[in-house]
């Protein structure tokens, strides 16, 4: 598990944020066919801020989403919630990863006033950088070329595709100054939005293509090992929203296999329908394992190779695992009625953001070699 029970204040989060899923996020998203508006997604997002599951920049630490960055604490609890949050809504756990890590290194940065809803996006244009990430998060000496692919990866003026919540009213990013790299705050009147008219998945947030049309509001000053810890808890915080989402279709095609009959028999005593069952059991096992080890210990700059890495080998799995659910409805699962395959493309749009696998492959072994 990854908060172990024992009646903690950690428990009774989690208890609150089951409940929270079953009254707020079910209702609203209960047809996949049907996503939740503007309105009623931001009303969801709300009432999270309202329950604390994302508490504001200027609050002190208590039990809101990576507060354990404050604290140097192990993020099980954070990763918990996400999961939960995923298993009713994928957009919803997303949306409030993003706003509540944006806030939190706001709230380190000392950043007053705050901006009330902000969101981030820790990649840069068109990926991380590679193996030029993984020398500035060491701070290794930079050769020309890894100047050269920070300078463009991460300009300051640099564009970003990412799912953004409708309500944001700031942006969180990364930005190289030719020395090392630095969290920006953008304010959402000084950002071009060109929202995608037909985004793959994450139906209630808008995909699109963010440019500053101005500078920063303002740098945060950090050092390469905050970056590092930030982005390692976005990696973490992508595979337990995507495990969560993985669950929720597992469970929709055991059900769906427990009563679909065929050949005169239930389709879940045919050998076949078992395999596709037992496959994404299995990825959700191995991958629930995967983060638990990542989660009992604090997010420090040397556990950046152990995040990517789960990332890297866990997002092809999970979304393989996703597919086989999508199978065990047959033809039906292609129906999005049915609620598989939305959650397939999430977990497909979830594999592609903040450094699709082959890339991250490519940071996690530059990392190995400065760390030899």
């Amino acid at each position: 598990m990854l908060v172990e029970a024992s009646g903690s204040d950690d428990d009774r989060l989690l208890a609150e944020v089951d409940r929270f899923a079953r009254r707020a996020i079910e209702p609203r998203t209960a047809r996949p066919e049907a996503p939740a508006d503007e309105a009623a997604f931001g009303a969801i997002l709300a009432e999270a801020d309202a329950l604390g599951l994302a508490a504001d920049a200027s609050a002190a630490s208590g039990l809101a989403p990576w507060d354990e960055l404050d604290r140097a604490l192990p993020p099980a609890r954070t990763l918990a919630v996400l999961v939960r949050l995923a298993r009713a809504n994928t957009s919803v756990a997303l949306a409030v990863h993003a706003r509540a890590l944006a806030r939190a290194l706001l709230r380190r940065g000392e950043v007053h006033p705050a901006p009330a809803r902000p969101t981030l996006a820790l990649q840069g244009r068109l990926g991380l950088g590679r193996g030029a990430l993984a020398a500035v998060l060491a701070s290794a000496e930079l050769g020309d070329d890894d100047r050269a692919m920070l300078a463009d990866v991460y300009a300051p003026g640099a564009a970003r595709v990412l799912p953004l919540d409708p309500s944001m009213d700031a942006l969180v990013t990364l930005a190289f100054d030719g020395r090392g790299l630095g969290f920006q705050l953008h304010d959402r009147a000084a950002l071009a939005i060109a929202v995608d008219a037909h985004p793959h998945g994450l139906d209630e947030l808008s995909t699109a293509t963010v440019s500053p049309r101005a500078e920063a509001r303002l740098r945060l000053p950090v050092s390469a090992g905050d970056v590092a810890s930030a982005i390692a808890a976005d990696q973490l915080a992508l595979v337990a929203v995507a495990l969560g989402a993985v669950e929720r279709a597992h469970g929709l095609a055991r059900a769906f296999a427990a009563q679909r009959r065929q050949g005169g028999r239930v389709i879940d005593r045919h050998d076949a329908v078992q395999l596709l069952l037992a496959r994404s059991r299995a990825t959700i096992e191995s991958v629930l394992g995967a983060l638990e080890g990542c989660a009992a210990r604090p997010l420090s700059p040397s556990r950046f190779g152990a995040a990517l890495g789960v990332r890297a080998t866990s997002m092809p799995a999970l979304a393989g695992a996703a597919h086989a659910a999508m199978q065990v409805f047959g033809g039906l699962g292609y129906m999005r009625e049915t609620g598989v395959e939305r959650v397939a493309r999430d977990v497909n749009a979830l594999r592609a953001m903040a450094g699709a696998p082959g890339e991250l492959a490519l940071v996690l072994a530059a990392w190995e070699r400065l760390h030899e």
